[in-house]
C-alpha cells in the first residue's frame, strides 16, 4: 500500500516535496520520531552486527595508516558503502576516523530546492549516527570544529556582499565562491546560477555552509592527520573543499562513484571519480584485443541500453523503436544527411564546468542550430535528455526546450526538438543519423560502436582516445560540420579501438560493490551475514578497492596485468 501511494503521488512533485518536508520534520523531535518508519537496512546492519564475532565488531589497533573517511550527508546507499569500506579498512589494520556534518549547516546537497530547505538535519543526523554506532566507527562532526558565534559572523559578512561578490568570495584564501558553484547549480537543478532571488539566496547560504566547512576541515586536518582520505566524487561542496585543502597539505585523496550498472563503483586517486580519467591505463588497453567472452559481456551490454534496460531503463517508461515510425514523427528525408545532437543535463557532473569547444552547452547548441539555417540541405535533429523530466523531485530548473524557444522563435525548418519526455527511441535515431554531435554524453560513444563519426564538443572522457573528432574551437567544429555527409565514420581499426575503450569503461573501471543490493527509493540491503564477510580474502573485489586505498594501487575489476601495475606506478611518480 505504501509504495502504491508514493507511486500516485510521485507525478505531482510539489504535493510530494511538501510530504517529504514532513517526514523529515518529524525526525527533528524525539518524540515524533518514531512516527516514521525506521529504514529496514538499519535494522538489518544492527542484526549482522549482532552475529558476527567481537573481533570483527571491534578489531585490535594495528600499525596501519590514518584514513579520514568524510562522510558529511545521509545519502543512504553511499554511507552504507562508505561505512562498510571504513570497517573493512578497520580489519586490515587502518586506524579509521569517520567525519560527518552533525549539525544544522544553512544548506547542503542532501537535498534540493524542490525539498529543502528547511534542510532535512535531524533524519542526516539520526540515520547517519545510527549506522556509526552499530559499528562504533569513531567520528567527528563539524559542530566540534566551528562555534554559533562564528556562524553568525560569517552569515553577517555574506549577508553584506553584493550578487557580482559572491563568486569571488574567499575566506582566508579558500576560494568559496568558486567551490561551492557546483553544489549551488546542482541544488538550483540548473546550469547556470541566475539573478533571481531564490538563485542569490541560494549562493549565499552554500557561501555560509562553505566557509564553516573550511574552517572546520583546517582544524580537522590538523587534529586527524590522516594519511589518506575517502570520500565520494570530489564535487560537491564538502568534498571539494576537503580536496582542495588536501591537496595544499599533500594528502592522498581516494575518491568514488556509483558506476553505470547497479551495484558498481568508480574509484580514482586524487581525482574526481566521475570525470571517469583512462589516461594512465588506456596505453596499454588500447592494445590488447577483447576475447571473445569479452567482446559478447559489450555486446550483451549495449543491446540492453539499446532497448531501454538495464542502466537507462529509468529514462524509457516507454519506447518507441520502429525506425519507420520515428521518421514519420519527425517528418525526416532519408535522401538528405540527418545530423543528430544529443545534450545532457545543464547541471549533471558530466558537464558542468567540462568545457572544451565552446564556453558552455548551451553557446554549442546556438552556433549548431545557426548553423542548420544556412545549411537547409541537412536536417538535424536535437534530442533533449530525459532525465530533465524523468528524474522525481529533480527535475530541470533551467530547461533545454525553453532556451531554444527563447533562443530561436522560429526554427529553421529543418531543425527538429525531440522534447525531454518523448518515447522516440535515442537509439534508433543514432542508427538513422549520418554523424552524431555530442557535449559530453555517453550516447556518443555509443554512436561510434554503431560506426558513426561523432563530433564531441566537451571535455568529456573518451574524448581524444583515438576514434572521435574533437575540435577545439568554433571555426574546427564548422569545418568538420561542413565535411557532413561526407564525414569519415570510423575506421575499421578505430572502431576496434572503442570496442576496447567501452569494455575497459564499462567493465573495468566500473567495480562490482556486492556487499549491498541498492533497492527502489534511495533503499539497500546488505549483502552479507556477518562482518566476517569484510574480512581480508572473503571478497575478491572488495579486497581490491581495500588494495588500492592501502597501496595507492589502479582500480580496475578484475586481474590487473603487470604492466598496468608499473604504468600507474611510473605516472604517480611523474
Amino acid at each position: 500500500m505504501r509504495q502504491w501511494i508514493q507511486k500516485q503521488i510521485r507525478p505531482f512533485p510539489q504535493l510530494y516535496g511538501q510530504i517529504r518536508r514532513a517526514k523529515y520534520a518529524l525526525w527533528r523531535y524525539p518524540l515524533t520520531r518514531h512516527l516514521v518508519k525506521t529504514p529496514g537496512e538499519l535494522t538489518q546492519l544492527a542484526q549482522i552486527v549482532a552475529n558476527s564475532d567481537a573481533v570483527d565488531v571491534n578489531p585490535p589497533l594495528a600499525d596501519g595508516p590514518a584514513i579520514l573517511v568524510f562522510v558529511p550527508r545521509a545519502w543512504s546507499v553511499h554511507v552504507a558503502q562508505d561505512l562498510l569500506v571504513a570497517q573493512a579498512l578497520r580489519m586490515r589494520g587502518a586506524h579509521i576516523q569517520v567525519y560527518t556534518c552533525g549539525t544544522s549547516l544553512p544548506i547542503c546537497n542532501i537535498a534540493n530546492h524542490n525539498t529543502a530547505p528547511p534542510m532535512p538535519c535531524s533524519f542526516c543526523q539520526t540515520y547517519m549516527q545510527r549506522i556509526l554506532d552499530t559499528l562504533g566507527l569513531p567520528s567527528s562532526r563539524l559542530r566540534d570544529f566551528v562555534t554559533p558565534a562564528e556562524m553568525a559572523a560569517v552569515q553577517k559578512t555574506v549577508s553584506q556582499l553584493s550578487p557580482a561578490q559572491l563568486e569571488q568570495f574567499v575566506d582566508d584564501g579558500l576560494p568559496v565562491g568558486e567551490l561551492v558553484k557546483h553544489s549551488t547549480r546542482w541544488f538550483l537543478t540548473s546550469g547556470d546560477i541566475g539573478d533571481d532571488p531564490l538563485s542569490v539566496r541560494t549562493y549565499r547560504q552554500f557561501l555560509v555552509s562553505g566557509t564553516m566547512v573550511g574552517r572546520a576541515v583546517r582544524k580537522l586536518l590538523a587534529a586527524a592527520k590522516p594519511d589518506i582520505i575517502y570520500m565520494l566524487n570530489g564535487l560537491f561542496f564538502e568534498e571539494r573543499i576537503l580536496m582542495f585543502l588536501a591537496k595544499q597539505q599533500g594528502v592522498e585523496v581516494v575518491t568514488h562513484e556509483n558506476g553505470f550498472q547497479r551495484d558498481t563503483k568508480v574509484f580514482a586517486h586524487n581525482t574526481i571519480a566521475p570525470y571517469y580519467d583512462t589516461s594512465v591505463v588506456w596505453p596499454y588497453y588500447r592494445q590488447q584485443p577483447l576475447t571473445a567472452a569479452e567482446d559478447q559481456q559489450l555486446s550483451d551490454y549495449l543491446y540492453q541500453r539499446q532497448h531501454g534496460q538495464s542502466d537507462v531503463a529509468r529514462y524509457y517508461p516507454d519506447l518507441i523503436s520502429d525506425e519507420q515510425k520515428v521518421i514519420e514523427a519527425l517528418g525526416l528525408d532519408r535522401q538528405r544527411p540527418i545530423v543528430a545532437a544529443f545534450t545532457n543535463i545543464l547541471w549533471d557532473s558530466a558537464v558542468l564546468d567540462r568545457n572544451h569547444t565552446f564556453g558552455n552547452l548551451a553557446e554549442w547548441l546556438t552556433v549548431t542550430i545557426n548553423y542548420a539555417q544556412t545549411h537547409p540541405t541537412h536536417q538535424f535533429v536535437i534530442r533533449i535528455h530525459p532525465a530533465e523530466i524523468r528524474l522525481t523531485l529533480m527535475e530541470t530548473r533551467q530547461k533545454i526546450g525553453e532556451f531554444i524557444a527563447t533562443k530561436f522563435p522560429a526554427l529553421p525548418p529543418n531543425v527538429r526538438v525531440v522534447p525531454p519526455e518523448s518515447s522516440l527511441s535515442s537509439y534508433t535515431l543514432m542508427r538513422l543519423c549520418d554523424a552524431g554531435l555530442v557535449y559530453t554524453s555517453t550516447v556518443g560513444l555509443e554512436l561510434i560502436l554503431q560506426s558513426k563519426p561523432v563530433i564531441i564538443c566537451g571535455a568529456t572522457h573518451y574524448a581524444d582516445r583515438g576514434f572521435a573528432y574533437h575540435p577545439t574551437n568554433n571555426a574546427e567544429y564548422v569545418a568538420l560540420l561542413d565535411q557532413i555527409p561526407t564525414l569519415a565514420a570510423p575506421t575499421a581499426h578505430e572502431l576496434e579501438l572503442a570496442r576496447r575503450y567501452a569494455h575497459l569503461f564499462f567493465f573495468k573501471l566500473m567495480m562490482p560493490f556486492p556487499l549491498i543490493n541498492t533497492l527502489e527509493q534511495g533503499r539497500l540491503r546488505f549483502n552479507l551475514n556477518t562482518l566476517s564477510d569484510l574480512r581480508s580474502g572473503a571478497n575478491s573485489a572488495l579486497d581490491q578497492i581495500c588494495e588500492g586505498i592501502l597501496a595507492k594501487r589502479p582500480f580496475l575489476a578484475g586481474p590487473i596485468p603487470p604492466a598496468v601495475h608499473e604504468l600507474y606506478a611510473q605516472s604517480q611518480h611523474g
